[in-house]
């Protein structure tokens, strides 16, 4: 399925995985070892504090942050009238999730992140949530390794500033848009 924006509910591949959440549909591609994940932007939009919208760009700052759980944007589909972003992802072989301690360790010592709340994590242009022991956004592969595979993204004022900019330039939203997501092969 190549990224060509308007995606089909219908056409997203996989078969519905037993866990549906408030903010996401998973449904596991057998053959290719991946997720295909049906994201409502709208969901948690109050934790992350800013617009729905910009979760356009959460899947940039999560693929930044962990290069290793690449979320691959396949388009935008729509159900109950509604938009829906839609992504792959390698599926990550464990059998065991990580401790706070090592989570914690891990986000301060790779990505300069400091705790904020319990189950936070942040620096001055954005902050990770939902990766605590007891949630299922943070695993340990075969080779020991953390994977990130799904955690909340919420951005900060000096980042919240830069995107208002550009999502509010003339044509800025349309050109980011269609370069973020639209030209993806």
């Amino acid at each position: 399925m190549a990224a060509g924006c308007f995606v089909e509910m219908a056409a997203v591949p996989g078969t519905r995985y037993t866990i549906r959440t408030g903010e996401s549909e998973v449904r596991f591609v057998q053959g290719k070892q991946i997720y295909c994940k049906i994201k409502n932007p709208f969901a948690k939009s109050h934790i992350k504090g800013h617009p729905p919208e910009y979760a356009l760009f959460e899947h940039v700052v999560h693929n930044i942050l962990f290069p290793d759980c690449r979320l691959e944007f396949l388009g935008i589909a729509e159900e109950l009238r509604e938009a829906r972003m839609v992504y792959s992802q390698k599926a990550v072989r464990s059998e065991t999730r990580p401790n706070d301690g090592q989570i914690a360790d891990y986000l301060k010592r790779k990505l300069g992140l400091k705790p904020e709340g319990r189950y936070g994590f942040g620096n001055a242009s954005v902050f990770v949530t939902d990766v605590g022991q007891d949630s299922d956004n943070v695993l340990v592969d075969d080779a020991e390794q953390l994977r990130f595979i799904d955690p909340i993204i919420g951005f900060k004022p000096p980042l919240l500033r830069i995107l208002d900019t550009i999502w509010s330039s003339e044509n800025g939203s349309e050109a980011l848009v269609g370069h973020l997501l639209c030209s993806q092969k």
